[in-house]
């Protein structure tokens, strides 16, 4: 029995040996993926040929990226690979559903791309970690734990200080709350979509240097426990803030002290952000064309904007639709640029502003004051649109005229005085 453990072991021995043989060297670019895709097509006869993947080497390699995308079944063990020469590992284990094996120990040193490297891996939980991984080198970290639903590692220690792109980085990793608060982000460009639906997420973020940062479209979209400080940030760079906080329900930080000088578009910006109402009256919106959905649902929003620059707003969609305590008076508002002022105000209960704005003769009206408080209020002498249709709700539409021009006015009111007014042109505030 004892002399036939020892022959087995030495034809083990010898295998492993002949496997080293049949290669003749290291695998490299030029045959790793060949190897890789044999090794799906008839794992028994690669692993003749090669030997098990577990043992391949892979010292030679420098591009890993693609290499297991979409290999749903994956799961072997990969913790003895040496990757010290690795550049990229772009998208290497996207949507491997079931892939969790150890890389703790891996050397990614090298490593420049890790953009969608574990994108869509749901099983994946970094088993003995990734605290030690030197990802000093790294450019790129977009969409790198995308989805990554079991994802939790500690990777507080992470030297991020390269990085320009983290896009999605945490999108969807669903219970992540990892510390952030040390990382330096300082070279960032691209935040958009971060920790959108990382519904657990909410670190001390209030020393990152967002300085360099163009896009926070969707950054904190649907993370539901977030409600870190982050008053300070420098938010001068920013273009972009589209759908940033829609759907964080619990935050409620002070950021009204923002540079958002440099912001385009804002739709979405607080949709459905339950618990948001601080002071944005000193923002200049100057520059955002789009503030569609803005504070829709903002359930507890009643800030004072009634001073806002929104010269260069077009759309207005939906704005405060379902805002239930907002009532500024906006009525100095420049409107003049918007196209659309559907659902405005619709369900903003608590609304009941007198609002004379002139508008262009194009503009889409429907549904502006429906469900407000002043659902029942009308403008004496009101006519159809020029487009022929009518606001449903607080408001409906008439032609104001004097000697120089036709201007198509919009009034929500409960002030009487308004209807002894029927000839008179509108003056705007």
């Amino acid at each position: 029995m004892t002399r036939a453990l020892v022959n087995s072991a030495l034809v083990t021995c010898y295998l492993s040996l002949s496997w080293m043989a049949v290669l003749g060297e290291a695998f490299t670019n030029q045959n790793i993926g060949i190897a890789v895709n044999e090794w799906f097509e008839d794992s028994l006869n690669a692993t003749a040929q090669y030997g098990p993947i577990s043992d391949w080497d892979v010292t030679l390699v420098t591009n890993m990226e693609v290499l297991f995308l979409d290999r749903i079944s994956f799961n072997e063990d990969l913790s003895r690979w040496t990757t010290s020469n690795v550049v990229k590992m772009h998208h290497m284990f996207r949507n491997c559903t079931l892939f969790d094996s150890d890389l703790s120990s891996w050397d990614v040193s090298n490593v420049v791309d890790m953009s969608g490297m574990f994108r869509d891996a749901e099983s994946f939980t970094a088993k003995g970690g990734l605290a030690s991984w030197n990802v000093s080198k790294v450019l790129q970290m977009d969409y790198m734990f995308d989805d990554a639903k079991k994802f939790n590692a500690d990777i507080s220690s992470w030297v991020v200080s390269s990085a320009k792109d983290m896009q999605g980085m945490f999108n969807g990793a669903s219970i992540f709350m990892g510390d952030l608060s040390k990382w330096d982000v300082s070279k960032v460009e691209n935040m958009n979509g971060m920790f959108g639906s990382a519904e657990g997420f909410n670190s001390d973020l209030s020393d990152w240097n967002v300085s360099n940062v163009k896009n926070m479209r969707t950054m904190f979209r649907n993370a539901k426990e977030f409600n870190s400080d982050i008053s300070l940030w420098d938010t001068s760079n920013v273009e972009t803030m589209t759908d940033m906080f829609w759907g964080a329900q619990k935050f409620n930080d002070n950021i009204g002290a923002w540079d958002v000088s440099s912001v385009t578009a804002m739709d979405g910006l607080f949709d459905d952000a339950l618990a948001f109402n601080f002071d944005l009256s000193n923002w200049d919106v100057s520059k955002v064309t789009t503030m569609k959905l803005m504070f829709s649902d903002a359930k507890a929003f009643n800030s004072d904007i009634s001073q806002w620059d929104v010269r260069q707003v077009m759309d207005m969609e939906r704005m405060f639709k379902g805002a239930t305590l907002f009532d500024i008076n906006l009525s100095r508002w420049d409107v003049s640029s918007v196209e659309s002022f559907d659902s405005m105000f619709e369900d903003a209960t608590s609304f009941s502003q007198t609002l004379c704005w002139e508008l262009i003769d194009q503009a889409e009206v429907d549904d502006m004051f429906k469900g407000t408080s002043g659902a029942n209020a009308r403008c004496e002498n009101s006519a159809p649109t020029p487009t022929g249709r009518l606001t449903s709700g607080a408001s409906v539409a008439r032609m104001c005229k004097n000697k120089l021009h036709l201007v198509l006015s919009l009034c929500s009111t409960f002030y009487l005085f308004t209807l002894f007014l029927p000839t008179f042109p509108v003056t705007r505030n």
